[in-house]
């Protein structure tokens, strides 16, 4: 198919210029949050996040302040839940989550990630409000 190298480069570069630069699930709704995930452009991998549903309008997304507040804006930025690029690296460079709940309470986060070296998942669970894992989920 060396003959159609330029006809696919062509389609290819017609095709991703057609793609949202970051694409975004839509919220869902559970109890006083709104859970939902993007993809940055360039990147590989989802960030989990959430939002008071009662605040929504009051929040912006998180792109570059580590947490809490933009000065810039005025407005709250989102909290970020699961980074699967932060993942990645805890797992050499590939993270494949099969798996994540949040717990009733909204404060915890179990998730399994797929563990390549080893081959197998392994099961996390992260503590929402401070954002860290827990030492044994």
């Amino acid at each position: 198919m060396s003959d159609t190298d330029h006809l696919q480069s062509k389609l290819q570069s017609e095709i991703a210029s057609r793609f949202a630069s970051d694409l975004s699930t839509p919220p869902l709704r559970w109890g006083p949050w709104l859970y939902y995930g993007w993809v940055d452009e360039g990147k590989q991998y989802p960030v989990l996040c959430r939002r008071l549903a009662s605040l929504n309008e009051e929040f912006i997304s998180h792109k570059s302040p580590s947490a809490g507040f933009d000065f810039t804006s005025g407005k709250r930025i989102e909290l970020k839940l699961l980074d699967h690029h932060q993942e990645a690296e805890r797992f050499g460079g590939y993270a494949y989550e099969e798996l994540s709940e949040v717990s009733p309470n909204h404060r915890y986060l179990a998730y399994t990630v797929y563990d390549k070296d080893n081959d197998y998942f392994k099961l996390s669970v992260r503590e929402l409000n401070f954002g860290s894992l827990c030492n044994k989920p």
